[in-house]
């Protein structure tokens, strides 16, 4: 899944994108292994934009997985599970798709965007940006602007609005559910965890991943430039901390990975006490 650390990692990894701030624009560009071909390139340029609405497409099938499970019950039992997979794979593909598409669309390879980054992208890199494949966008050229950029910008800041409406509206029906509802306490404070590590989950992403970005894409209209190495320290975090909070919020998790750690443990000692013997 694109949505797991491990397949940000690996995206990261292979596509290794730059992204150069500079006036009313950004531009995005891969240094990584796929950067010897400009064919790979632009797959990597385009795997990696959609990886966003990907891994927000994921968080709301979360939500809403837990909403219909928790208040809308008879949802789930009036759906076959093809059905149910049959309409997660429809969603997923055309919102992925779609925000790839955005991309490909008004903000890959422009030509206006690369006359307004050519000198200060040779400058910064010592290299033509006409031998590279990138992506990105200029708000205002001349003093003009550029509306196929705010375009692109439009339809990714509507991809994100509306993914996370999804996600309070079905969390705040979650939340009142498990404190109103009658159950058990066992089951309550198990599903009060589970949709605790939910929240958290989110989160996470959300510092690490989102709002990064979204501060190279919403600088540049400001006339701001930032240093973007912050974008890849984020995305290090996050592979890193996405684990850790699983396993502190779930309980169960908690007490799988101590025994694990125990067994080890034991073994190491044994494994130390035959060797003193020897």
């Amino acid at each position: 899944m694109i949505e797991s650390p491990e397949g940000i990692w690996t995206i990261v990894v292979l596509v290794n994108a730059i992204i150069f701030c500079d006036g009313y624009g950004f531009v995005m560009f891969t240094t990584g292994p796929v950067s010897d071909s400009k064919e790979l390139s632009a797959l990597g340029l385009f795997v990696y934009a959609s990886a966003y609405a990907q891994s927000l497409v994921l968080l709301c099938f979360h939500f809403i997985y837990r909403y219909a499970l928790i208040c809308q019950i008879e949802w789930l039992n009036a759906l076959t599970r093809s059905q149910v997979i049959a309409g997660m794979v429809v969603l997923y593909l055309l919102f992925g798709g779609g925000y790839g598409a955005n991309v490909v669309v008004f903000l890959f390879e422009d030509a206006r965007v690369k006359d307004a980054f050519r000198h200060p992208f040779s400058r910064t890199f010592q290299h033509s940006i006409d031998e590279i494949v990138s992506l990105g966008g200029v708000y205002f050229i001349d003093g003009i602007a550029n509306w196929k950029s705010w375009c692109g910008l439009s339809i990714c800041m509507f991809f994100i609005v509306s993914s996370f409406i999804v996600i309070l509206l079905c969390g705040r029906a979650i939340l009142r559910t498990l404190r109103e509802a009658t159950m058990s306490t066992r089951i309550r404070q198990r599903q009060m965890g589970i949709f605790r590590a939910l929240v958290v989950q989110t989160v996470i992403p959300v510092f690490c991943l989102y709002i990064p970005s979204g501060i190279v894409l919403i600088c540049p209209i400001f006339h701001l430039s930032v240093d973007t190495t912050f974008v890849t320290v984020s995305f290090g975090v996050y592979c890193t901390l996405e684990p850790l909070v699983m396993i502190y919020f779930i309980r169960d998790y908690r007490i799988a990975v101590l025994r694990k750690a125990k067994g080890l443990a034991y073994c190491v000692i044994e494994m130390i006490e035959i060797w003193r013997w020897l």
